[in-house]
């Protein structure tokens, strides 16, 4: 009885050897070995150990301050366009003059448009030029035309509306069009603002800035609502880009899968925690890598190995800087890999020694 018994059980053992070999391979990834145990000159990628020593290179830049001096001027300071809206007030010291007295308030001409040609035309004045002046000194020139026909004029230019002072929002925002700078200094949060906010979550975005006089300043906007915005000058640009960054993260972690990038300063430690971590369970701490592939700022494939067995793992994972469409991978602990393969043992044993009962009762 005891001979069959044991020839069942070794028949039993020769049919999970198969299933017991697919085990070995049924992982969701490389292992630790294979990973780092490849001949240097078979390696497609270079496998740089994350350390104290080595990690500088490629730790998390430091936040860098937005520039927020801008050239935007002051309503008074523009320089008068072809095709601005201006109301203009013309007011005499004294009652029965050509115009009415400051007392009453003046005489008012509202919406006067520069023409084509950079004038406006007023009654007793004639076509006076304004293009390019100021406020201020249109006025000047407006009474200069004036001199020897009012009796001593003063005269108040304002500006209404203007297409050249104003800067255009467009991209991903709900009311994109043209937002004026006549309130005052526009910061390009404002500028968002007004145009209805942006449509997308904030780390989905890029702000980008066109500038006559400077080259296209390409920003993540999630930057811009955590310090001083930068200013905007007439007519500047603002164009909000879609921008999603995204990583990878395989093997034992809790949640894995394609993790978006909420910060544009991502580090290892958030990369892990987005994924939930490793799996306490199934994770070998010593076998976290990054795979880096060609292409932005790697010159070549790059593996890095931290272990976080360690006692400095956090702090260096903490600065480990992350980028989008790296692949951050976790390997199987190998009591896990064991475990995967003498799990099915113990099933047919089980199920052997219940039928060996039950055919012996």
């Amino acid at each position: 009885m005891r001979g069959r018994r044991f020839v069942r059980l070794l028949f039993c053992f020769v049919l999970i050897m198969p299933l017991a070999a697919c085990g070995l391979t049924a992982r969701n990834g490389p292992s630790y070995s294979a990973i780092l145990s490849a001949p240097p000159n078979e390696r497609i990628y270079d496998v740089i150990e994350i350390s104290a020593s080595t990690i500088r290179p490629y730790a998390l830049a430091a936040r860098s301050r937005i520039d927020v001096t801008g050239a935007s001027t002051r309503p008074d300071q523009f320089g008068i366009a072809p095709g601005d809206v201006l109301n203009i007030v013309i007011f005499e010291r004294s009652d029965g003059g050509l115009f009415a007295p400051a007392s009453t308030g003046g005489s008012n001409f509202p919406g006067v448009r520069v023409d084509e040609g950079g004038a406006v035309t007023l009654p007793y004045a004639g076509r006076v030029q304004v293009a390019r002046l100021s406020l201020a000194q249109a006025a000047a020139r407006i009474t200069g035309a004036l001199t020897g026909t009012a009796v001593d004029p003063r005269v108040h230019v304002q500006l209404a509306s203007s297409t050249h002072h104003s800067v255009l929002v467009s991209g991903e925002v709900r009311t994109p069009g043209r937002v004026t700078l006549l309130d005052g200094p526009l910061t390009v949060l404002d500028a968002v603002a007004r145009a209805g906010g942006p449509t997308q979550p904030a780390q989905a975005l890029d702000a980008v800035i066109y500038n006559q006089q400077a080259p296209p300043r390409r920003l993540p906007y999630l930057e811009l609502l955590s310090q001083p915005s930068l200013r905007l000058s007439a007519g500047d640009q603002v164009i909000l880009e879609p921008n999603e960054k995204r990583l990878l993260v395989m093997g034992s972690v809790l949640r894995p899968g394609l993790q978006t990038m909420t910060f544009s300063r991502m580090s290892m430690l958030d990369a892990l925690g987005s994924a939930g971590g490793l799996n306490d369970r199934t994770a070998d701490p010593a076998g976290v890598f990054v795979f880096r592939p060609t292409g932005g700022t790697a010159a070549q494939p790059a593996v890095f190995h931290l272990d976080m067995s360690r006692g400095e793992s956090m702090l260096l994972a903490h600065s480990f800087a992350v980028q989008p469409n790296d692949i951050l991978y976790v390997t199987n602990a190998p009591i896990w890999e064991a475990q995967k393969v003498v799990a099915p043992f113990i099933s047919v044993l089980s199920l052997s020694t219940s039928a060996a009962t039950i055919g012996g009762l």
